[in-house]
């Protein structure tokens, strides 16, 4: 029998709508309490690039957890109550954040550090509960519209939240310099009092009982069994190097903006609103593409647009502040959000793919867990070396020497993250070196899924009557990218 016949209709519509709430109510929390806010308050507390990358660390090193959390849920088989449980947990660590200019001084960056990754951990059992609990509740026939709805939905709200926030915040501290710090206070309550919001809609949601276990699943076999396969140990190669090479620098892309270019907070914010958006606008895109071709192609083209963006960075500065700093940063964020739709399809659907039926929970488990792993690595790893190579500096010019004159253009300008950039985009390559040596069927070509995005794009943006500004906006970044890969 299905878990959903011991739900009425009514019951079951009035539970999906307070999902829907809950989706809006946690992004907004997530979005105010995360991201470039938290990486801003840090830097006010005196954050080193050591410390940036142990709070960009924090929330991936607590899915860690996920596995045990597997067990736990199995062994209690109360979904709904450990999901609302885990959830006060990891909000509960928001008002103290609130309080840390105020009552902790010098160790608020330690108290900082901790929460995150205590919220992280505790996050991990409550997302294990609630996936499992969706997975019962929300009917097969609408999943997939039913969730994009509520992503699409939640991202719009928060993003316009997250505009309006960044203006705050550059309001509050032009008008109250010394005081500048205390807006993220407010701003952390908000985020609290959004989650608590969500969770008295999940506190609301019917819950379906689970299915009858038919083996208990250890520890050893999560770790073994996927262990055994060849092609998917290669594509787990692949997972693990591509998270650490990417997450060595996509921390630092805000220290860059708000330390090196000295943008304001509420610039910041607008960049990644624009991101975000090219993000949700290609996910439908993306996802036919690996439906008709295969994830490993999608995973390859987007793979390399990011490594462009991660690349085009030390091009922002050449060496220092110019007339196309900004409308490069407007390039590479719209190219970003592209290419990040692509392979957030693409990498977890081509574990699902290699995952055997029969398996898939124990391959699963095991690739989340190593890649948040590695995710959590790269950020600290790339802290590391940004403070070792804050001082360096490597530099190509070429001088145009006369009488009485000289004229200097900048090749090349390499000063301190730039160089965890380049480390990054090297990496990222061989990456995807071993991505090459995993099977899977459909494969083609890259230049057929460069040439099948740019005509999904185009159909895309005819369908919006005012188009045109819209269409060169997404299509050049892309076209960029095809051009590029057809002249190798």
């Amino acid at each position: 029998m299905n878990a959903n016949n011991h739900i009425s209709y009514e019951e079951q519509k009035r539970g999906l709508r307070k999902v829907l709430y809950d989706g809006i109510a946690s992004q907004v929390m997530v979005n105010l309490s995360g991201g470039a806010f938290v990486i801003s308050f840090g830097l006010l507390l005196g954050a080193s690039n050591v410390v940036i990358g142990l709070i960009a660390a924090g929330p991936f090193l607590g899915n860690v957890f996920q596995i045990p959390a597997v067990l736990v849920v199995e062994k209690i088989r109360k979904r709904r109550l450990i999901s609302i449980v885990f959830s006060l947990l990891t909000r509960a660590w928001l008002p103290i954040y609130a309080l840390i200019p105020f009552f902790f001084g010098i160790h608020g960056l330690s108290i900082l550090i901790v929460g995150i990754f205590i919220a992280a951990t505790t996050g991990a059992f409550s997302n294990c509960a609630w996936v499992s609990w969706m997975r019962d509740f929300v009917p097969d026939d609408i999943r997939g519209r039913y969730f994009s709805k509520r992503m699409t939905l939640s991202l719009a709200v928060a993003m316009l939240l997250s505009l309006a926030a960044g203006g705050l915040i550059d309001v509050w501290q032009t008008r109250f310099p010394e005081q500048g710090i205390f807006v993220y206070s407010m701003l952390f309550l908000i985020a609290f009092a959004s989650g608590i919001v969500g969770v008295f809609m999940i506190r609301a949601t019917p819950e379906p009982p689970m299915g009858e276990v038919v083996r208990g699943t250890s520890l050893w076999e999560i770790i073994k069994v996927p262990l055994q396969d060849s092609n998917f140990r290669k594509m787990l190669k692949f997972t693990v190097s591509w998270a650490l090479a990417f997450n060595l620098a996509i921390p630092f892309f805000v220290v860059y903006m708000l330390k090196r270019l000295g943008l304001s907070l509420s610039t910041v914010i607008v960049l990644s609103v624009i991101s975000q958006f090219f993000h949700v606008a290609f996910l439908r895109i993306w996802g036919a593409l690996s439906d008709k071709f295969s994830n490993k192609s999608v995973m390859q083209v987007g793979g390399i647009m990011l490594l462009i963006c991660v690349i085009a960075w030390p091009f922002t500065t050449l060496p220092d502040i110019h007339v196309g700093t900004f409308p490069l940063l407007i390039i590479i964020h719209a190219l970003m959000g592209v290419a990040l739709a692509g392979v957030s399809i693409a990498s977890f659907n081509i574990a699902f793919k290699l995952a055997p039926p029969q398996e898939a929970t124990k391959y699963l488990a095991l690739n989340n867990t190593l890649v948040s792993v590695a995710m959590g690595m790269g950020p600290i790893i790339g802290g590391i070396l940004a403070d070792l190579l804050e001082f360096m500096e490597l530099a190509f010019t070429f001088r145009y020497l006369v009488p009485e004159s000289e004229w200097t253009a900048y090749l090349l300008n390499l000063r301190g993250l730039d160089f965890l950039f380049l480390a990054a985009f090297i990496l990222g390559l061989y990456a995807l070196r071993y991505l090459a040596l995993v099977q899977e069927k459909g494969e083609v070509p890259k230049g057929v899924v460069y040439q099948a995005l740019i005509s999904e794009t185009r159909k895309m943006t005819r369908i919006i009557p005012s188009a045109s500004g819209l269409s060169s906006i997404i299509y050049f970044p892309v076209s960029l990218v095809r051009k590029k890969d057809d002249k190798r």
